[in-house]
């Protein structure tokens, strides 16, 4: 493809409007034979430009690639922004016109022509579209008599190279044209062939360019003829995070969002605790539980139990502890059905073991042990802890896992299932701490590109919430009054086992 490209864009000069174009490599034998340039600029300071092109190809090729730069070094401090806009291109001599427009961090860049289509000899291009910010209201002039409201436009920048010939600019604006000026050559020090003014319209020439040299003209109206024109002026900075212009402001109210979080995560926090019996000892429940007074409170601890609490098998009473059911309640269960004589559980070498039925009719058990029971042995007397290790029998542990678990469901103790409120609020969690952060950088990185600076600030607020909300996720679950007992007397059991008969335990185990 032969890559003819060129950058006609405005840019400060001075405090003018100067830009650098850019020009990426072409074919060798490719030139331009024609390069007019017809603009003419509104009141409100936007230019309409209307550029034709006549592109001799060397060989063959696609079409023109041009850029045209959108922001630019103003001062040690600032950053002038120039918008493009109403992209149009069409071909007089029949070659394909296509156009692909990509905005980038700092400029736009046109493709134009078909990628499947090749062309050759000498094909025109005319290309339409406006741009707005190129106006320099107000600029002293040394030279001058008074200020002036000045255009100082670098149609072809240096780093061109192909060469140029036949050049021309008009430039039009409302009112009679004050001065006019062109440079060309490799530091714009050149007089350009030609410069006139003629009322409103300035006109200027240059016979030829060669690769290296640029092409300015500049064009100066009395002040205040453009009066709807003004200088877009933005930080330096772009980073989303960035402390200057109104950075500091926007980081001032992500701090004071993020102190509004943390007072919204000890509410969500207080909405998690348990509901507890209000006049009687932790644990208990009062005679007529209807109507009882209710409290809010964690239970976490409880007065010592010398028993388990009465009619709870051993799965749900860990389970009420830790607040869902887990792999050990399996076990807690076929323990349990050992004790109470339903299985004998024989001690082999090293870690193994055996499970033997006993003739202890099983149908007087729950349904949940039932299942248990039966998953166990089926038709067969015993099972080892080889057999119960087998990837076949992995689906029986996992239905009896998820039978427990509709157990536990089951009783009441929560006001919502348990793992549901777990799962909401670590999802919910993950939704704004990603989400939201994620967003926030990125609404800030495309504001900042508009001067609006500090924005990526607000990802704070949304990340400490959102973590906040999956770490006390697992506090969230709320008891009933009636689980709040359940679990009093499960935490006091589990003190007693752990401080009177831990040397007991520790010597039966």
């Amino acid at each position: 493809m032969k890559r003819i490209l060129y950058v006609l864009v405005a840019g400060v000069f001075a405090c003018g409007f100067a830009g650098l174009a850019t020009v990426a490599h072409a074919a060798a034998g490719d030139q331009y034979t024609k390069f007019d340039v017809q603009a003419t600029v509104g009141a409100d300071g936007v230019i309409s430009v209307t550029q034709t092109m006549d592109l001799a190809f060397g060989s063959t090729g696609h079409g023109p690639q041009l850029w045209f730069l959108t922001r630019q070094a103003y001062d040690d401090q600032q950053d002038r922004l120039y918008t493009y806009g109403d992209f149009q291109v069409t071909s007089p001599t029949g070659a394909p016109a296509n156009l692909d427009v990509t905005t980038e961090s700092n400029n736009v860049q046109l493709r134009i022509g078909d990628a499947n289509v090749t062309v050759s000899g000498t094909q025109t291009y005319v290309l339409t579209y406006t741009v707005a910010g190129g106006v320099n209201p107000d600029v002293t002039e040394p030279n001058a008599a008074s200020n002036l409201d000045e255009i100082y436009w670098n149609v072809i920048g240096t780093d061109v190279t192909v060469p140029i010939a036949n050049v021309s600019v008009t430039l039009t604006g409302p009112a009679a044209v004050s001065q006019t000026t062109c440079y060309t050559g490799t530091d714009f020090t050149t007089p350009c062939t030609s410069n006139t003014a003629d009322g409103a319209t300035a006109t200027y020439t240059q016979s030829a360019i060669q690769p290296g040299e640029g092409f300015a003209v500049v064009g100066g109206w009395p002040v205040g003829t453009f009066p709807g024109a003004e200088l877009k002026l933005v930080p330096h900075s772009q980073s989303p995070f960035s402390l200057a212009g109104t950075g500091g402001y926007v980081a001032t109210g992500a701090g004071a969002v993020t102190v509004v979080s943390g007072f919204v995560l000890a509410w969500l926090r207080r909405r998690g605790r348990d509901e507890q019996y209000a006049d009687v000892t932790p644990g208990e429940v009062p005679g007529a539980p209807d109507g009882a007074p209710i409290h809010r409170a964690e239970v976490t601890d409880a007065a010592v139990e010398f028993a388990p609490p009465a009619g709870i098998p051993p799965r749900l009473t860990g389970a009420i502890v830790r607040e869902k059911t887990a792999n050990e309640d399996v076990t807690a269960t076929i323990i349990d059905l050992a004790v109470r004589g339903y299985v004998h559980l024989n001690q082999g070498q090293g870690e193994a073991f055996t499970l033997t039925r006993t003739n202890a009719d099983y149908r007087s058990l729950n349904p949940v042990e039932q299942s248990v029971y039966s998953g166990l042995f089926h038709a067969r007397p015993t099972i080892t802890s080889q057999q119960m290790s087998d990837e076949d029998f992995y689906e029986t542990y996992q239905g009896y896992k998820a039978t427990i678990a509709r157990e536990f469901d089951s009783q009441g103790w929560y006001r919502k299932n348990p793992r549901a409120v777990v799962a909401a609020y670590q999802m919910g969690g993950l939704i704004i701490a990603a989400g939201g952060g994620a967003g926030a950088v990125w609404l800030g990185s495309q504001l900042a590109k508009s001067g609006i600076l500090g924005v990526g600030w607000l990802a704070v607020p949304f990340i400490l919430l959102g973590l906040g909300m999956m770490i006390v996720a697992r506090r969230m679950p709320v008891r009933t009054p009636v689980g709040s007992a359940v679990a009093g007397q499960a935490f006091g059991f589990k003190k007693y086992l752990e401080t009177a008969e831990a040397d007991q335990i520790k010597w039966e185990e």
